[in-house]
């Protein structure tokens, strides 16, 4: 049995999962993933996401990753991707 799968795979190509700490600032006991990345920056995230939607338009960015209202550039980050 063949299925269409393109309508799922259109959706997950315009949606950004952006994890803009890296490393989390939360302290899950269950959480698995490492501690020791570095912070992205503004321009890091402003340029990716400007590169990728140059080939696929972004409709949501999701972040993730820790407590992203924490970091004192979000309010700028979320503006400056919504003018994009």
């Amino acid at each position: 049995m063949k299925y269409d799968i393109s309508a799922h795979t259109d959706n997950v190509l315009h949606h950004l999962y952006i994890n803009p700490l890296e490393k989390c600032n939360l302290k899950c006991k269950i959480c698995y993933t490492e501690k020791t990345a570095p912070f992205l920056k503004v321009k890091e995230i402003l340029d990716f996401v400007r590169r990728y939607n140059e080939t696929v338009e972004v409709k949501v960015i999701t972040f993730c990753g820790g407590e992203v209202f924490a970091l004192s550039y979000f309010p700028h980050l979320v503006n400056a991707l919504t003018k994009q």
